[in-house]
């Protein structure tokens, strides 16, 4: 696989994610049933997903921007 679908596949399954555990949330949260919302998992995959936008939006693939990240705290 290249680069470039790993991308879109990271993009895809982290969207895919946060969708199920928003809805699973907003449904729950009518019906009255409790939901555990496990905030961190939330928020990390909330950042994988805006990263993986941005770097479709940029022309990069993830890896290339995850290494830039990197070379930052170096």
């Amino acid at each position: 696989m290249t680069p470039e679908i790993i991308t879109y596949l990271i993009c895809l399954l982290t969207f895919a994610y946060l969708a199920v555990t928003v809805f699973t949330f907003v449904k729950n949260r009518r019906t009255g049933d409790g939901y555990r919302l496990r905030i961190f998992y939330v928020l990390a995959a909330a950042l994988v997903f805006f990263l993986s936008v941005y770097a479709i939006a940029t022309g990069q693939t993830y890896d290339d921007l995850v290494t830039s990240i990197n070379d930052l705290f170096q």
